[in-house]
């Protein structure tokens, strides 16, 4: 009876418990010389991310899930999303100029200023945003163990995301932002927090606060 009294104890804790979502959000961003008009009219493009070691694979994951989450924020807005924007650089021949642009901005964090140009021309939007992934962290850590075993989990991961828009016709940065997310929910069952729910909930925060 005793452990009987404990099981329901520790299920109703369970139930309390199991509902625990937390978002914790970090973002900063300077509007340079973007408007929110300009903008409108003369569209983005999203360019080839950059990412942290380990996570080169991820980069069209990465910049295609951010875009079409902020086409479906931002329905107001023209944006190109990666493929398009590679498709129509592989078209016109500017593959290797394309490739050069960013050994450059490797080293100095600067693109070429009239090879930026041509990438604005090639994809026909006049913006264009490149995206910095310089952290991601999934994790589980197990809880509530009954009789020595772990029956309930942690899941929680952890990004920290730049966010640069190019004016291609100037060569410069018009808006930027860095964020810093944390998300972590309790769970019973396999239920990680995803690489990809981590780019939806920053392009949320993004979508806030863009011009």
């Amino acid at each position: 009876m005793r452990l009987m009294n404990l099981f329901i104890i520790f299920i109703a804790s369970f139930s309390i418990v199991g509902c625990s979502t937390q978002l914790q959000t970090s973002i900063k961003h300077n509007v340079h010389l973007l408007e929110k008009q300009t903008l409108k009219q003369d569209g983005l493009t999203f360019i080839t991310p950059t990412t942290i070691t380990g996570m080169e694979e991820d980069k069209q994951y990465l910049a295609l899930t951010f875009s079409h989450e902020l086409q479906k924020l931002r329905p107001e807005l023209k944006v190109s999303d990666l493929s398009t924007a590679l498709g129509a650089i592989n078209k016109s021949g500017y593959t290797e100029n394309y490739a050069k642009m960013y050994v450059g901005y490797g080293t100095i964090g600067i693109f070429n200023k009239d090879m930026l140009k041509e990438v604005g021309a090639i994809t026909k939007n006049r913006y264009l945003c490149q995206l910095k992934l310089s952290h991601f962290k999934s994790e589980a850590q197990g809880r509530l163990g009954l009789l020595g075993f772990s029956m309930f989990d942690t899941e929680k991961a952890t990004l920290r995301l730049f966010v640069q828009i190019w004016d291609s016709y100037e060569g410069i940065i018009v808006w930027e932002a860095a964020q810093e997310l944390t998300y972590a929910h309790d769970t019973s069952d396999e239920d990680p927090v995803t690489f990809e729910r981590m780019i939806r909930l920053a392009a949320k925060d993004i979508a806030k606060v863009l011009p």
